[in-house]
């Protein structure tokens, strides 16, 4: 009855070890499990760039402004009308900045996923330190990380080395340290509901937009004020970083290095938050961009002002209505991307026949 008891005993011991075993192989070779969001988005681009291998492919990375924001489909069907137009897919991710921008383009690169053209957001708010939400290495949710997203954090992350031990003592116990991604999975109703959540991506289309159906726009239109004097005392004094200008000059780099056309872009703002830039906040940034435009040779694309109010479910999010009316201007104002040349604005031209440049 003793031996009995202590095989059964070990038994479960070692069954426990296996399925932790188990489920911790299955977090790192099956990304869908591990990281909802950016698994989501690699299947879908994968299965693009599988369906059309010798066709170009313009990938967007940035935010939730560019998740909820720019639609590849708009994009593609407007491209279309004036000869073959390339793929187009949003890599974007909901809390996005300069970091996981640079992660995201090593992994797709390491995967042999090289787009021929790559927008890059900038949002002000995460070129600064002094942001309310803090660095990005400090909202990091060390559970979406791969090994080889390690070398990175190191060159760019002072606490790098406590997110590496945290990473590791997670994987001692995966059933535990990822409960949150699994109850999405096996028991979904058991969560509370995130207009903002991930919900296994379940509105990320084909082509990499989330459409926020859910979002109570009400609600957030009556919130904006309050994001936008939340966003105030940073952007009243707005300082680059020395840690977010590297991460952005690394993924200039690797464009450089594997001849990837690189635009960067400035997502719309409600003209409540464009009113709290401070005249040394914008001498700043213009002067930073400048700088990033004269070493990389790189255009800037500014549509902060391109949007209504009325487009805006808050002070940073375009409602659907919103951004399938941006993607349309986006799509005529930029024109069909052309093979071995950034994507830029295209000079207009008005009545009088004189060109009118772009701001900022």
């Amino acid at each position: 009855m003793q031996n009995r008891a202590r095989a059964i005993v070990l038994g479960a011991i070692v069954a426990a070890l296996a399925l932790q075993a188990l489920l911790l192989a299955s977090f790192s070779f099956w990304p869908l499990l591990r990281d909802p969001d950016y698994g989501n988005r690699l299947v879908r681009l994968e299965t693009l760039v599988h369906e059309h291998p010798t066709r170009p492919l313009l990938v967007v990375l940035g935010s939730s402004r560019t998740a909820l924001g720019v639609r590849p489909d708009v994009l593609m069907q407007a491209w279309s009308r004036e000869g073959e137009a390339a793929d187009v897919f949003n890599f974007s991710r909901i809390g996005n900045g300069p970091l996981f921008e640079l992660l995201y383009l090593h992994r797709l690169l390491a995967r042999g996923i090289r787009p021929d053209w790559l927008v890059v957001e900038l949002w002000p708010l995460f070129l600064d330190d002094s942001s309310l939400d803090g660095r990005e290495d400090e909202r990091i949710d060390v559970h979406w990380l791969e090994s080889g997203d390690w070398p990175v954090l190191a060159r760019h992350s002072a606490i790098h080395e406590a997110l590496f031990r945290r990473w590791q003592r997670d994987r001692l116990t995966p059933w535990y340290s990822n409960r949150s991604i699994l109850m999405q999975y096996f028991a979904p109703g058991w969560g509370r509901f995130d207009p903002f959540g991930y919900q296994l991506s379940s509105t990320l289309d084909r082509w990499g937009w989330l459409e926020a159906e859910a979002m109570n726009r009400e609600r957030y239109r009556r919130e904006a004020k309050q994001m936008t004097a939340r966003y105030e005392k940073t952007l009243a004094r707005f300082e680059p970083s020395a840690r977010a200008d590297g991460e952005i000059r690394e993924v200039l780099d690797l464009c450089r290095e594997h001849r990837i056309a690189a635009s960067l872009l400035f997502m719309p703002e409600t003209t409540d938050l464009r009113a709290i830039y401070g005249a040394r906040s914008k001498r700043r940034l213009a002067a930073y961009v400048s700088k990033l435009t004269i070493d990389y040779a790189i255009p800037v694309i500014d549509t902060s002002d391109w949007s209504p109010d009325d487009d805006f479910g808050d002070a940073d999010h375009l409602t659907a209505q919103g951004a399938l009316e941006f993607s349309r201007r986006f799509a005529e104002r930029a024109g069909p991307p052309m093979k071995g040349r950034a994507l830029a604005l295209r000079e207009q031209v008005a009545s009088d026949g004189v060109r009118v440049a772009e701001h900022r």
